[in-house]
């Protein structure tokens, strides 16, 4: 099992109203120093609330960490 340094990643975060709890440039940055990093998914219009309000682009982004990684 992968520990927190090693495990591959996929963050998703916010782009429109209520996004500012992950600021865009914040996110990407943060994003941009995991070490596994293999997507960054910031679906269009989706606030705070990245997986329920676009669970579809999440669940995608999730699908293919999945497939290529377990």
């Amino acid at each position: 099992m992968p520990d927190a340094e090693t495990a591959a990643t996929a963050p998703a975060v916010g782009s429109g109203f209520g996004a500012d709890t992950a600021p865009p440039v914040p996110a990407r940055r943060a994003a941009a120093r995991l070490p596994r990093r293999t997507a960054y998914a910031r679906p269009a219009r989706v606030g705070h609330m990245t997986p329920v309000e676009a669970p579809g682009p999440v669940a995608d982004v999730l699908r293919a960490l999945a497939k290529e990684h377990l």
